[in-house]
């Protein structure tokens, strides 16, 4: 949230090689209500892992649960309802933010091998036609991957992609995934990871400077790492 909404404000585009945190006190707002009012204690936050997470909320024992699209057939097939389910923006405080949609993207893409033959490139471009135009095609798409964006793709099952398409279609602004430009994405995550779990246990100021500086300080670091 806070990437994206510097990178919104400063119209970045590409990988940049510093950062201002300008929207870190909004994440703190977030952050604070998760950490706050969250099932494990937040002394040993780092202790939880994804699946412990899942089942509370399978279970009832969760109301809110962050996670993505790809959590739905999981969940349907743990018993939850889909007219019990629905997902909703990440409000942190930032103005305007009653227009925002949901945040939307992905780090994968789809690719044709240029070293493959021309019969096995022919294939693969005429599946993927087939995939994104054939009724078929688009039927599968829908009831195994969700929607794709293009015209002749089928209404999902899946309500939190459905919730995604009412949000935009309600004009709301879609929160696009910023941190595809983070340098390092694993080192600088950990540094931050570290620090938030220090001011998870603590919950002061002077820890949340130190938060500050693993994401300011920490990106600029990362990056002349990455760039030299």
């Amino acid at each position: 949230m806070p990437l994206y909404y510097e990178f919104r404000d400063d119209n970045v585009t590409k990988q940049p090689a510093e950062i201002t945190g300008a929207y870190l006190d909004n994440y703190r707002n977030i952050w604070d209500l998760y950490i706050n009012n969250a099932s494990m204690d937040k002394t040993s936050l780092t202790s939880g892992t994804g699946d412990m997470s899942t089942g509370e909320f399978k279970a009832g024992k969760a109301v809110f649960y962050q996670n993505g699209t790809w959590e739905y057939a999981g969940l349907i097939e743990a018993g939850l309802k889909a007219e019990d389910l629905a997902m909703i923006p990440i409000y942190c405080g930032v103005e305007g933010e009653e227009k925002a949609g949901l945040a939307c993207g992905t780090e994968n893409c789809w690719a044709v091998n240029a070293k493959a033959s021309e019969a096995d490139i022919k294939a693969t471009l005429d599946f993927l036609y087939w995939v994104v135009t054939s009724d078929e095609g688009t039927t599968m798409m829908a009831e195994q991957f969700g929607p794709i964006p293009f015209k002749n793709a089928k209404e999902s099952e899946n309500v939190f992609f459905n919730d995604a398409n009412a949000y935009m279609a309600d004009g709301n602004y879609t929160v696009t995934w910023a941190f595809n430009h983070t340098p390092n994405v694993d080192s600088w995550r950990a540094g931050v990871v570290s620090a938030l779990a220090a001011y998870s246990a603590d919950q002061t100021d002077a820890n949340w400077e130190g938060v500050k500086t693993a994401f300011v300080a920490g990106w600029a670091n990362e990056y002349k790492t990455q760039n030299g």
